[in-house]
């Protein structure tokens, strides 16, 4: 640059910075771009369906408090948000002390309300009992329900909202946890116990529940959605 007046040289020292700068932040946005480009180009996942919940009320006799322990865990599930949520009320079904002349493998169902029953256990991914416990052990209306289909419980993840005395229906739900296996579902680990519900029900009929049911309901709740997940493809085997 022989000759040049220093104003030359410095706006030529100037262009030499400018194009770096710019050869260097062209390059950053290329890696920026590319990668966002990658992302683009990969298909987006598709939006799942919510996978189904079922409550269901266990105990069937008049005078039952059975009814106000599902509705509060009906409405606390809901509000979690982690499923489609419904409320199933052994009750309404009717069943006799089973009755059908044919394995439930076969599934041919020869009652009306067996195939009620059936149903209405078939549309869900997921099952929460809500029980008693009699003479420590679950009531039979449970275990009579559970005996009346087979292949709609298999592959599916159960949780237990149980209640009674100072156990809180503990030992109902402990038996529950091996029976269910017999169908080839998945027992929950947590669980909800509460004792002595009557309590704890209001002039409205509602149950209050306690921070310690909703702790142990949350994680009941989120425990249940893995396996729901996990245990889904293998029902489509």
């Amino acid at each position: 640059m022989a000759g040049s007046s220093p104003r030359r040289v410095a706006g030529v020292v100037t262009d030499v910075c400018v194009a770096f700068l710019t050869l260097s932040a062209y390059a950053s946005a290329g890696r920026i771009v590319t990668a966002f480009a990658l992302c683009k180009c990969q298909k987006p996942k598709e939006k799942t369906m919510s996978l189904k919940l079922q409550i269901i009320i266990c105990s069937t006799r008049p005078g039952r408090v059975g009814p106000a322990v599902a509705n509060w865990f009906h409405g606390f599930a809901q509000s979690q948000g982690l499923f489609d949520c419904e409320l199933v009320d052994l009750a309404d079904f009717q069943l006799p002390v089973y009755d059908e002349p044919n394995h439930p493998r076969m599934q041919k169902y020869e009652h009306d309300h067996t195939k009620a029953w059936s149903r209405s256990v078939a549309k869900a991914d997921a099952y929460i009992f809500v029980l008693p416990e009699y003479n420590f052990c679950p009531p039979p209306s449970f275990t009579n329900a559970l005996d009346y289909v087979y292949s709609e419980w298999n592959y599916k993840p159960a949780g237990f909202v149980s209640y009674g005395g100072v156990s809180g229906g503990l030992r109902s739900a402990q038996l529950a946890k091996q029976w269910v296996t017999a169908v080839k579902m998945m027992p929950m680990f947590e669980g909800v116990t509460v004792q002595m519900p009557w309590t704890l029900i209001g002039e409205d009929g509602r149950f209050q529940a306690n921070e310690h049911h909703e702790d142990s309901g949350e994680a009941l709740l989120k425990e249940l959605l893995k396996w729901a997940e996990a245990m889904k493809p293998m029902r489509s085997r």
